[in-house]
């Protein structure tokens, strides 16, 4: 069980603090050694320059409000398969607090051709899924049949939608997002723009706060959807306190929102281990971009977020206008290519969304609450 997951994740915790004390005791030289240059190696890495693109739209008023996503994934004047190929279109984040050019350029890509999905919640609640490795248009720039086939009869009351920038983990259907998880009898669909730093270093580490269930659904090799599965371990801590909700069984919007807080807070505390051991921690190399979008159905939960204090993370807007009519529509950029209407959420927040109108934004560190000031 988790307990027993927790006591052996200890365990091994304490064996290997053990094991560095004998090391420094006996002075073995040459392993510290060792060690000391894959701590050099961790450090001198660049900050990835990673940015995907994705757009969801979620109804807030029940799950029978279907929607057809074929306008805003294929048709419309910045549609997510343009958004695959063409320049970002990101209406005021040069008034951002934390505005840099060079910053802004590395983390909304123009191409974004690395593999696309779509996810939805069909009616008896199952989600679903259609992914590709390839991406979302081909070399004429022509959306495949593929897309055309899965967009044919979709309508849902959610609707993810991704193109993939690859940062880890090589081209394939099981990398791209969004990706599908189980728990307690409730599905989530999961996505992910941005990447955890230093990943391919920190990738053990990150197995081993990951419960076993989880990590057994993990298919995939990216950091993204490692992600995915420790906010599932999060979740999955929850299952004895889960809150009352509208349906028997369901996780409550407090609780998918308290462990979508938690992974972020898991993920950024990798830069705090990271900065003890640099001269000048205010470099940020190993920063993290973790904006996610999580939902089973009934609640969603979404973040802009960037673990360095000083920068800003990558684009992510929503819909205010659309919101007042009962959906939610957010998007890495505006797919309608204008910005009237459009809000560019705040650095490090999450918004919180339920089908039977829960709806709340949060801060998630004290930059937050700072470029809510200057706002």
């Amino acid at each position: 069980g988790v307990h027993g997951w927790r006591q052996r994740r200890g365990g091994a915790v304490r064996g290997a603090m053990a094991e560095l004390s004998r090391i420094c005791c006996r002075q073995a030289h040459r392993r510290i050694a060792t060690m000391a240059m894959f701590v050099r190696l961790v450090l001198v890495l660049p900050s990835p320059t990673v940015g995907c693109r994705w757009g969801l739209t979620f109804s807030l008023r029940n799950e029978t409000a279907a929607h057809d996503p074929t306008h805003w994934i294929l048709e419309s004047e910045n549609s997510l398969c343009k958004q695959a190929w063409v320049e970002p279109f990101l209406p005021g984040i040069e008034h951002e607090r934390l505005y840099d050019e060079r910053l802004v350029a590395a983390r909304n890509h123009k191409t974004n051709l690395d593999g696309f999905g779509l996810g939805w919640f069909g009616e008896d609640g199952t989600a679903h899924v259609c992914k590709s490795g390839c991406g979302i248009v081909d070399e004429s720039l022509n959306p495949g049949p593929e897309l055309h086939s899965a967009l044919l009869d979709l309508r849902s009351h959610v609707v993810f939608g991704h193109v993939r920038s690859g940062t880890q983990g090589v081209n394939s259907e099981a990398n791209a997002h969004p990706f599908v998880f189980k728990l307690n009898g409730s599905q989530f669909l999961w996505m992910h723009n941005g990447g955890v730093g230093c990943f391919v270093h920190l990738n053990a580490y990150l197995r081993l706060q990951v419960s076993p269930s989880a990590l057994a659904q993990v298919r995939g090799d990216t950091d993204s959807e490692l992600a995915g599965a420790l906010f599932i371990t999060h979740l999955e801590a929850q299952s004895q306190h889960r809150l009352k909700t509208p349906r028997e069984g369901r996780y409550s919007p407090e609780n998918v929102g308290a462990a979508l807080a938690a992974t972020i807070h898991d993920l950024a505390a990798l830069d705090d281990l990271i900065a003890i051991l640099e001269v000048d921690s205010s470099t940020c190399k190993a920063g993290s971009s973790l904006n996610f979008a999580v939902s089973d159905g009934f609640t969603l939960a979404v973040t802009r977020y960037r673990s360095c204090s000083t920068q800003a993370p990558p684009s992510l807007y929503v819909h205010s206008a659309a919101a007042t009519r009962g959906v939610l529509q957010i998007a890495s950029e505006p797919w309608d290519r204008r910005s009237d209407g459009w809000d560019l959420l705040t650095k490090d927040e999450m918004l919180v969304a339920s089908a039977e109108g829960a709806f709340w934004r949060q801060c998630l560190s004290p930059a937050c609450i700072e470029d809510t000031c200057f706002t």
